[in-house]
């Protein structure tokens, strides 16, 4: 019986060298010479965000917007509305809160205002995020009351954005 523990030694030892001669062949012999390469990486601080606001009179943003002038208006009995669609653009390189104000009202209690983004029940943009690279179309109106002093109301409106981070 001691013979037949040398033999199945002998068979195992076979086995394993026939599996791992072939691997140890392969992994050692067979493959293509190292070629060292070499690599790196240049990190720099993000650019610093820029933020730019366009304000348009036509949707394909052509038109700049520099002035609004409603014009000469006679006046009826009843209160008289008054509006312009303007196209604002976020040019920047970031999300941009948007918001407004203007002196119309140190100037006269005869004309009231609001901006609206348009619809059915318009809804007031200020303090609202315009991603970069977006635009969105708002309607400026003006409201006049009956029976105001004649004369010239001029008023400037100012717009400006913060950065959305």
């Amino acid at each position: 019986m001691d013979i037949g523990k040398w033999k199945m030694l002998a068979v195992s030892m076979t086995l394993i060298c026939c599996l791992a001669v072939p691997v140890l062949a392969y992994t050692y012999l067979w493959r293509t010479p190292l070629y060292p390469l070499t690599a790196g990486i240049i990190l720099r601080d993000p650019p610093a965000p820029t933020m730019a606001l366009g304000f348009w009179w036509d949707s394909a943003l052509t038109q700049p917007v520099t002035t609004i002038d409603f014009g000469e208006i006679v006046f009826s009995t009843g209160p008289v509305m008054l509006e312009k669609t303007i196209y604002i653009s976020n040019d920047g390189s970031n999300a941009t809160t948007i918001f407004w104000n203007s002196t119309l009202s140190a100037t006269t209690t005869a004309i009231t205002e609001e901006w609206v983004f348009p619809g059915m029940d318009p809804i007031p943009w200020n303090g609202t995020v315009l991603g970069y690279w977006m635009y969105t179309q708002t309607t400026y109106r003006i409201w006049i009351q009956p029976s105001p002093p004649t004369g010239t109301y001029n008023w400037t409106l100012t717009v400006w954005g913060e950065c959305y981070l």
